[in-house]
């Protein structure tokens, strides 16, 4: 609906503008109410579930409660009282020849619990039945001045306890549920207070990559013909490059997540009789960057703050700046000679690293690689040995102090010279010529 209108040749571009802004109240209006309308149906179902658990009438009883007056018991006779003894007596004798004959034949040994000895299908009246927990991202607000006025009073408008969190100047509020979201948003936007938050997770797009289409394809065609095969494309327009600006021949179309949709990866081959290929959109490298304020971690759609140029330091968009192309750009966060999109940028966040990753990381590089003792006990070893221990000393006594040789010839030193020269000779002449070195 929106890009039928803004392809209505109107007179004046204000009135355009001021169309477009009417569509998106009623739009969000409607949005409003549909959220709304989902809540109450969602609390309507926990409501029955707790109904159902409680074991209370869903029609309201046909007589009314009578109030019964508790009357005096009169005195008994001695013989009535025997009478009634005897009576209870008799009957609490049941003849029986099966022990088991008094359990119900409903209960089983798989449905009975063994300690209790009831039935684990049975839904005690105090239980609760599971209430859905809805992910709702949280809304942050920039340069509040009275923290405390400002959350009492979207208290009162949302009429639901809300929680914040201040981060130096900004404040931080997480909402409840997304009809609160909603409101929020809605006096953010009214009051032209400066912000951002996320998509709510039901909001979210399919986004899909269409490779193969010339570049001047219009892309009212492409809506038109993926509408006739059964996909209903929120949006499609054509990709440029992030460096030149130049467009590509790739296309992405936003989606609602059906299932029918995801077909589109794998049944999707032709557009207009020309062979394509439909991919997932590819992440960037690098932290999510507002197109807006140039900030990260958020997109533009949902951010309020005061537009910030990439190319130059000017309040403006990107698409309303007067620098050419082939001029030098500033950068808004650091002052520097580029972008502020630049992933080399000082102010640029470096890419978060999960804590349980880099944990398990630690400890596999402690395994592999473990550290050295601290003492050398090979070293101490060698300081505390003996002389007995310690090797052969390098230093070669003088010609006065040499020892005498021995008067055996064949002893400890020369015996194993004698086999190294013989080492080819068998052992029974090796022992022969030891005892004729010996009787020499």
């Amino acid at each position: 609906m929106e890009t039928k209108l803004r392809e209505f040749p109107f007179k004046l571009q204000e009135d355009q503008s001021s169309n477009l802004r009417q569509l998106g109240d009623v739009l969000d209006e409607a949005k409003f109410k549909y959220t709304r309308k989902l809540e109450l149906a969602e609390q309507e179902k926990n409501l029955q579930a707790q109904i159902d658990a409680w074991e209370l009438p869903t029609k309201p009883l046909e007589a009314p409660f009578q109030v019964i007056l508790i009357k005096k018991k009169g005195r008994k006779n001695s013989d009535d009282n025997n009478t009634d003894s005897k009576k209870a007596k008799t009957d609490d004798l049941i003849p029986t020849q099966n022990k088991f004959a008094e359990l119900s034949a409903n209960n089983s040994m798989d449905t009975t619990d063994a300690i209790e000895g009831t039935s684990t299908d049975v839904v005690h009246p105090g239980s609760t039945a599971p209430q859905k927990k809805f992910h709702v991202p949280p809304i942050t607000i920039d340069n509040v001045t009275n923290q405390a006025a400002l959350l009492k009073h979207l208290q009162q408008i949302t009429k639901l306890k809300l929680e914040a969190k201040l981060i130096g100047t900004k404040f931080r509020i997480f909402p409840q549920t997304p009809y609160a979201y909603s409101l929020i948003r809605r006096y953010i936007s009214e009051n032209n207070l400066e912000g951002y938050t996320y998509m709510l997770p039901e909001d979210k797009k399919l986004r899909a990559v269409i490779r193969g289409l010339p570049i001047d394809m219009p892309p009212m065609e492409i809506i038109s013909d993926l509408d006739k095969q059964g996909f209903r494309v929120d949006e499609c327009h054509n990709m440029t490059n992030r460096k030149t600006g130049a467009p590509m021949p790739l296309f992405m179309v936003s989606m609602a997540r059906t299932d029918f949709h995801r077909s589109i990866f794998r049944s999707f081959t032709v557009i207009g009789y020309v062979k394509v290929i439909v991919e997932i959109l590819r992440k960037k490298y690098g932290p999510p960057q507002c197109f807006r304020c140039q900030g990260v971690f958020h997109s533009s759609k949902f951010c309020t703050r005061t537009p910030r140029c990439v190319r130059c330091t000017g309040n403006h968009l990107a698409k309303e700046c007067e620098k050419l192309f082939g001029d030098k750009p500033k950068c808004c966060l650091c002052g520097g000679e580029h972008p502020a999109n630049f992933l080399g940028c000082p102010k640029n966040p470096k890419p978060r690293i999960d804590a349980e990753k880099e944990r398990k990381r630690q400890q596999r590089a402690a395994l592999t690689n473990p550290e050295p003792p601290k003492v050398n006990f090979w070293e101490q070893r060698t300081q505390t040995a003996t002389q007995r221990q310690q090797p052969n000393s390098t230093s070669q006594p003088g010609p006065s102090t040499a020892p005498t040789p021995p008067s055996n010839p064949v002893n400890s030193q020369n015996f194993p010279q004698i086999c190294s020269r013989n080492l080819k000779i068998q052992p029974c002449k090796i022992l022969l010529i030891c005892l004729k070195n010996s009787s020499q």
